[in-house]
C-alpha cells in the first residue's frame, strides 16, 4: 500500500510531529509512506517539499496575503483562523505520486485550497487535529454555528466585518464529498465535536490516538519516575 501524508510542515508544531511519527511507524511495518509538505525542515528523503525557490516564495506570499483578512474580518484573537482559498501545485504532485490513500493532517497555511481538496482523485483519510475542517475558518469554536450551519445562524458577538466564516463554511459544504472516506480524530472530545457538526455528522468518524514510539515512551514504576524527576515520593 502506498500512503501519502499531507501536512504543512514536517517538524513545526504538534500536528506535524504526530504526522511524522505515524509516517515512521508505517515505514517500520514495511509500507510505502511518503509525506508532502509546504515547508520541509527535515532531511528525510521520503518528505517532499517545495521544489524551487520560486515555489517557496509563492507559498510564503500566499500566507502573507491570507493574513491580510484582518482588514475585512476581525475576531478576538484567542484562537487560530485559516482561509485555504489559494490554489497550489499540490494536486500535480499528488497525481505524480499516485498513492492508494491520501492522509490529510494539518493542511492550513494555504497548503491546499478548499476546492482542491475536492479534486483529489484518491481516497482521503483525514486526521482531524482541531476543529477547522468542521468550522468556517476557526480552528476552535465554542458556539453552535458548526452544529447548525453558518448560513442559518448569526456570526459570533466577538467578530467584526464580513461574515468570512459563513463564506468558508459554505465553500466546504459545496465542494467536499465522496472522496473523503474516513475521518480520524486524535481525541474522543474531537470525535464528539465532529459527530455533532453539520458538515461531518454523516461521515464514518473514528477515534485513534496519536502514535508514540514505545521504545522511547513507556510506563515505569511511579516511585522511580518521581525520583528521576526530583518530585515528592508521596
Amino acid at each position: 500500500m502506498k500512503i501519502l501524508h499531507l501536512g504543512y510542515s514536517d517538524t513545526l508544531g504538534g500536528a506535524s510531529i504526530a504526522m511524522m511519527r505515524l509516517h515512521n511507524s508505517l515505514r517500520s511495518l514495511g509500507l510505502d509512506s511518503k509525506v508532502l509538505v509546504g515547508q520541509k525542515l527535515s532531511t528525510d528523503d521520503d518528505v517532499i517539499g517545495p521544489e524551487s525557490e520560486f515555489e517557496k516564495t509563492l507559498n510564503e506570499l500566499k500566507i502573507k496575503i491570507a493574513r491580510q483578512k484582518k482588514y475585512i474580518y476581525k475576531h478576538d484573537g484567542k484562537f487560530s483562523h485559516s482561509l485555504n482559498v489559494f490554489n497550489s501545485q499540490i494536486l500535480k504532485k499528488i497525481d505524480k505520486i499516485k498513492p492508494d490513500i491520501v492522509n490529510l493532517h494539518w493542511i492550513n497555511n494555504e497548503l491546499i485550497s478548499i476546492k482542491q481538496i475536492a479534486k483529489i482523485k484518491f481516497p482521503i483519510l483525514w486526521t482531524f487535529n482541531d476543529m477547522w475542517p468542521m468550522c468556517g475558518g476557526e480552528h476552535y469554536s465554542d458556539n453552535v454555528r458548526y452544529k447548525l450551519g453558518y448560513d442559518s445562524t448569526k456570526k459570533n458577538f466577538n467578530e467584526e466585518g464580513i461574515d468570512l466564516n459563513c463564506y468558508l463554511w459554505n465553500l466546504k459544504k459545496k465542494y467536499w464529498g465522496e472522496n473523503i472516506k474516513l475521518i480520524v480524530c486524535v481525541s474522543n472530545w474531537l470525535r464528539e465535536k465532529a459527530l455533532e457538526s453539520k458538515l461531518f455528522h454523516n461521515y464514518n468518524i473514528e477515534y485513534v490516538p496519536c502514535t508514540l514510539d514505545t521504545k522511547e515512551w513507556m510506563p515505569i514504576e511511579k516511585i522511580k519516575a518521581r525520583k528521576k524527576l526530583n518530585l515528592p515520593l508521596k
